[in-house]
This record gives C-alpha cells, structure tokens and sequence, in this order.
C-alpha cells in the first residue's frame, strides 16, 4: 500500500471512532458511560492495522470514582507510553485537562444545561439498553467480558470519502454502560476490509481509582484550551485540525468565566 493511501486508512478510522488520535478526545467525552455504576478502573490498549508512522499501539485508562467523577487518560501518539494526556471531569461539570509532556493544564466550568444534556443521554441509554436513540444500532449478540456480562452492539456503516466504516462495540450495562470493546473496520468500494481499529479493556478493577490517576499535577502551568490544541499539535508535528480548534476556541469562554472569578 501506498504512504498516501495508509494515510486516508489512518484518518478515517481516527474520524470514525475517535480512537486512533487525541484531538478527538481532548475536549469530548470519554467515558460514556451511563446511570449509577461502581467505582472501576479499565486499562485498555488500541491496535491499528495497517500501522501507519507514528501510529503504534497505545494505552487508555478510563475510571470512575463513586462521587460521579470521571478519568481518562491515554498515552500520546508517537511518543513514550509514559507521556500521556488526562481528563478529569467531576459531577458538577468542572473539567481538568493536563497534556503531560507539555506540563500544562486547562480547566474550565461546562455550562449547567451541557451537564444536564449529558445527564439525560447517560439515562436514555442505560434504560435503552446502552443502545444510543436514533442512531440506527442494533444488538447482535451477548458475551461475557472480563467476567462482566456485555452486550454486542453494532452501528450502521459510516461512509468516509470512498470507504465506509462498519463498528461493533461491547458494553457492560453492570459499568454503565462502559464501552469495553471497539472494533472498526475500513473496507473499500468493493467491501473488502483494508483497515481495522480495535480498542479493548485488558483489565476492569472495581474500587476508588488510584489517586494519582484522579489528580492534576500540581506544577503544570494553567493556559486556555485553544492553546493546549496549538501546542499540542505542534509538538506531534500535526496538521491543524479546524473542527478541534473550534471546539478548543468555544470553550475558552468559559475557561475566561471559571478565572475571572
């Protein structure tokens, strides 16, 4: 396969489940996770194939403390395990992004109504199953995952300029509908498969998570999201990516909000 052609691979199954790459991650949510659960920790690893440059298997570790807070953290493209992102969201919308390798952090306050919206989707899911409403999914099978029951759910195929992506993803409802298990496949025009992302939790352990994965460290330096996006993606040499940096931009308002006070 061409350079070119791994590169579109790449791309597509980065847009299609936000997994191959931190810009979709940064300023989104990662959990997904419904309802009442138990405090839990997964460590998950992601395989792409075909690899493309910089593209080797990564770490993500989500959590869930039982105050309602929230953790994911990942390592970073193209760089040692042990440089990693994180997230940390509490109940009240209160949000802490740290990018490690750069020793900055962004903290901002959601707006009440983007809490609340969130609310309302974690419970339609969870009484739906942990299907989402009206997106077209359909359950095609039940397993058991890590010793947790799973539910197989699969979403109809996403057309990606001449590609289309097809996934399945494994839910435990007992986690709140936790995603445990993604798999995307890329197959081209004929409908052969010509690329794969998986995601998969390698282990889930009930209980508080650690408190260095549920803390910021104290010496990284405060900026707004929009500059975290440009340094992020200036120190992983990566095109500017639009939608992500208006994404950073609409959210700097109310990081300016949360530091006026």
């Amino acid at each position: 396969m061409s350079k070119k052609y791994l590169q579109i691979l790449a791309l597509a199954l980065a847009v299609a489940a936000g997994l191959a790459s931190v810009r979709s991650w940064l300023f989104t949510e990662g959990v997904r996770a419904a309802g009442t659960r138990p405090a839990f920790t997964a460590r998950m690893e992601i395989i792409l194939s075909p690899a493309s440059p910089g593209s080797q298997n990564r770490e993500r570790v989500v959590a869930f403390a039982s105050d309602g807070t929230e953790i994911v953290s990942e390592s970073l493209r193209g760089r040692p395990v042990t440089d990693r992102w994180k997230r940390i969201t509490r109940p009240d919308g209160h949000v802490a992004l740290e990018i490690g390798p750069l020793g900055a952090k962004s903290t901002w306050q959601d707006r009440d109504s983007d809490v609340a919206a969130r609310a309302r989707l974690r419970q339609e899911r969870e009484r739906n199953g942990c299907l989402m409403e009206g997106k077209g999914q359909s359950v095609v099978g039940h397993e058991d995952y890590l010793g947790f029951p799973a539910v197989v759910i699969e979403s109809p195929a996403d057309p990606f300029q001449k590609h289309s992506v097809r996934k399945k993803e494994w839910f435990i409802p007992q986690l709140g509908c936790l995603s445990a298990q993604a798999l995307l496949e890329v197959h081209d025009e004929s409908g052969r498969v010509v690329g794969t992302t998986l995601r998969r939790t390698t282990s889930i352990v009930l209980g508080e998570p650690p408190k260095d994965l549920a803390s910021i460290t104290p010496s990284a330096v405060e900026g707004k999201p929009s500059e975290l996006q440009r340094r992020y993606e200036s120190m992983l040499d990566l095109a500017p990516c639009q939608d992500c940096e208006e994404r950073a931009r609409r959210l700097d308002s109310q990081y300016l909000l949360r530091h006026a006070r």
